[in-house]
Formats: structure tokens, sequence, C-alpha cells
């Protein structure tokens, strides 16, 4: 049996954090590491994981988000595989023993998931199998770019093989949203990502979810994301349209925000950028003998021979 190192970040999350670590303790995978990350917290935190400290490995240090908690957790692991889970979500019992079946199944397996149900801040159930449901509807630009294997992969949701992770490089620390599907794309390059159909997990909505939060922090997240897109696509012209598009769309939503808070000249900026990236755009797609800065071949040839007459 491998090992599977489970690395939970935490931060300020003393009202769910005892259930979350209940439910990685009452796995039916019996070869477990669970690894708490502290990240920063200032409430009662401390306090809910010294009544497990002969159960879980603790690490502290100075907040720097979830991707960076991750990652500290990841350097310290010593099971062949990870598995990342919020300190608001639950896990199902099975959860782990069919992901890790899925990898002994298949070699060539990097990422393995699981469906994913939700559940309110209470913690009852009101939707069920909604990775899959979401990427059924879903039609969105982002989605055309990336492809629907890597779209809706929660982190509390994901085993990763710890060789492929630490090859790629971890999450990105410098996205504070957005790094469940900017990690998919990057281990994609090096396997299999495959969907186990049932459900492993309840996925918690509450105000005070990360995936809630806006502003600058979000905005700047997506923006560096559509960079990083930008440039893993550069040769391929229909996403790089795509890219433009969506470049487009979420400059003009970030403006909006600054908008309605009554900074216009922040706004104004903004609605600038995806004026350009929406100009860019249409300049792509023209035919290339009839794009500004180009010259149609026939003229240039008709200008050598008027120099040789």
């Amino acid at each position: 049996m491998e090992r599977v190192s489970v690395i939970v970040p935490v931060f300020n999350a003393e009202r769910f954090l005892a259930k979350t670590i209940e439910s990685v303790l009452s796995q039916t995978y019996a070869d477990i590491e669970l690894i708490v990350v502290d990240d920063g917290s200032t409430d009662g935190s401390a306090r809910i994981l010294a009544d497990y400290q002969d159960h879980i490995c603790v690490i502290r240090q100075a907040n720097a988000g979830q991707s960076a908690a991750r990652n500290t957790g990841a350097r310290i692991a010593k099971g062949r595989y990870l598995a990342f889970l919020d300190s608001d979500d639950i896990w199902y019992p099975e959860k782990l023993s069919r992901e890790v079946k899925v990898f002994d199944e298949r070699p060539h397996a990097v990422l393995v998931h699981s469906e994913v149900d939700w559940m309110d801040e209470g913690g009852a159930v009101y939707r069920r199998g909604m990775t899959q449901q979401q990427r059924a509807r879903d039609r969105s630009r982002l989605t055309h770019i990336t492809g629907l294997d890597v779209s809706f992969i929660l982190p509390s949701a994901m085993v990763v093989r710890r060789e492929s992770f630490e090859e790629v490089g971890g999450f990105d620390t410098a996205l504070h949203s957005g790094e469940d599907l900017d990690l998919p794309i990057r281990l994609r390059m090096l396997g299999e990502i495959v969907l186990v159909a049932d459900s492993g997990l309840c996925y918690r909505i509450h105000p005070a979810s990360l995936t809630r939060s806006g502003g600058d922090i979000r905005y700047a997240s997506g923006e560096r994301l559509c960079r990083k897109l930008a440039a893993r696509f550069t040769h391929d012209r229909e996403k790089t349209l795509q890219l433009d598009a969506l470049f487009a769309e979420h400059y003009r939503m970030w403006a909006f925000e600054y908008f309605q808070k009554g900074h216009l000249r922040k706004a104004g900026q903004l609605w600038i950028r995806a004026a350009v990236h929406g100009l860019r755009g249409f300049v792509r797609r023209l035919p290339a003998k009839t794009r500004p800065g180009t010259t149609p071949t026939h003229s240039i040839e008709h200008h050598r021979c008027e120099r040789r007459q």
C-alpha cells in the first residue's frame, strides 16, 4: 500500500476545522499522513489542532495564502501521492481508496479527482454530482481554451502523483484564485487526468469561502492566468483569438467594478485595456493581406518591375 500525504491549509478555520480533520481520519484507506499547515491563523484554530496532536503533523507559517501553504505541506510530505483538502470541506470515507485504485490501474494517470457534492454553511447537502453538471452546462471561453477535462477540479477533490507535482513546480503562489485550473493544465502535459464518477467530498458554500471573495486579488489572479495561457498557446491561432476575447471580457468586468466604486480613472485604464484586446482580436481575424502594416505581395512585385525598367 502506497502512502498518501494529505495536506490541509488552514487560515482562521476554527468553525469547520474539526469536522474536516475527522473526515480524513475516518478514511477507509489506511496509510495516510495528515499534514496541517497553519497559514498565520489568529482565531482558535491552534486550539483545535492541539486536540489532534497525536494524529497530525502541524506546520506554522506567516500568512502567505492557500497555494503557498499547500506547497509548504508538499515539501515535507513523505507519501507517493499528495491529496489536498480545504479546511471547510469534508471527505466521504471511501474517497482516497477509490482514487488510489485508479492510480494502480492507470499508470499514466498524474491526477485523479472525485465528483463533488455541495453543502451549505450548516453542512446540509443541497446539490450532488456538481463537477459533471457544471461541465455539461459550461460554454465559457475559458473552458473552450483549456478543455473540459481540466475544468471544475477543486483542490479538495485532487490526488496527485508527488513526482508529477514536483516536476511542474506545485501550485502557483501568485494565483489567489484559478490555481485549481492552472495546476491541472500543467499536469496534463505529463499524463492523464481521471475523474472518479462517485462523489468523494462535500464542498462547503458559505460567505467567507475564498471563491466568493472579489476585488483586486481575484481579478489580478485572473489576469495572471490569462497571461500564462497566452504564453502556452502562442502558436495556436484559434486559441489566441479566444484569449483576446477573454482578456477583453476580464478587463471590462474589472473596470465595471471600479466604476461602481467611483474610481473612474482606474476604470478608464481598464476599459482601454479591454478595447486594445478587442481591437487586437479584430485585426488578427482579418486576412493577412488586409491587416494594417502589411504590404500586398503584388505591390512588392510591381515595385521590383519598375526598378528593373
